[in-house]
Order: C-alpha cells, then structure tokens, then sequence
C-alpha cells in the first residue's frame, strides 16, 4: 500500500513540476530559445529590392526601427548584426564591407542593442552574423555553431559563395 501512495505523490508531483515550469516560462521568468527559421535548401536565387543593388554606400547602420520599417515593407535585403568588438578570427564585419563594395550591393547593419530591439536575438542566437530577408521574412542566417558556415565567416570567397546561394549578385 505504501509503495502505491508514494507512487502517486511522485505523479502529482512531476505533473506539478511540469505546469509550475509552463507557467515560469508562459510569464517568461524562464527563456527558451526559439529559432523558426525554415529554409528550403533548394530555392532559387532572388534578387534583392532595387534600392539595394547600385549603391556606394555599402554598409549603412541603422536603428531597430529602420529595420522594422524594412521588414514590414516586404523589402529583400541583407543585415549584418554585430557587437561593437567583432573577435580577431572571425572578421565578418570587414568581409562584409569588403563583400558590399565589390557587389555594389547596400546592406543595412544592427548593432547588438538594435538587433535586440528588433527582435532578431529570439531567433538567431549568435553574433556576428549575417541575415537575408526576402520580401520581409528570414530566409537563412549565418550560424556561428554550423561547421557549414564557417567559410563565410573567414574569407571573402566563402561569403560570396554563401550569399549567392540565395541572392542574385
């Protein structure tokens, strides 16, 4: 009889544990990192909103609300998000200057502040990264724990290479 009773108070107990943890995470005491980004590997390349492509300004910072703007116009654009001190082995803020100049090619960039305030950190976890939108949704990012997007990260070839799987250069 003993044994059946403790049995239940473990049940109730667990299925306490489980809704207390729903709820810590419903009032956001808890974080879960959310990361919906599907990707079909196998669409075609697109081109960019023609405002992006032709342009000597290359790299241009922007607040969260440009970026909002961007977004909520459907825009196809590319963003770099970056902290004020990108790591010496992992120089993606010069590729993608380097990237944007010989592309002729504008891309819009978010310090860590402005991508948290656009509300990119929920969905991409690391930075520096890269971001492609296509008419205002996410289409891939540059992961900083995918063995795959390392070139990108370390030289101008391996970022071209990455971008033109997606975007018409």
């Amino acid at each position: 009889m003993g044994g059946a009773k403790e049995h239940k108070h473990k049940v109730l107990w667990m299925v306490l544990s489980a809704l207390l943890f729903v709820a810590a995470v419903a009032a956001g005491y808890v974080g879960i990192e959310v990361r919906k980004v599907v990707v079909d590997e196998n669409r075609e390349a697109f081109s960019l909103s023609q405002e992006f492509y032709e342009s000597e300004e290359g790299l241009k910072e922007i607040s969260a609300e440009e970026f909002s703007r961007l977004v909520a116009e459907k825009k196809s654009f590319l963003v770099l998000g970056h902290t004020l001190a990108c790591p010496m082995g992992m120089p993606l803020t010069t590729l993608v200057k380097e990237f944007s100049s010989n592309h002729k090619i504008l891309i819009v960039s978010l310090d860590k502040e402005n991508f948290e305030q656009a509300g990119l950190s929920s969905k991409i976890k690391y930075l520096p990264t890269m971001v492609i939108y296509q008419e205002g949704e996410i289409v891939k990012y540059l992961d900083g724990e995918k063995n795959e997007d390392l070139p990108a990260y370390k030289t101008l070839e391996g970022l071209e290479n990455w971008v033109k799987k997606y975007v018409k250069i």
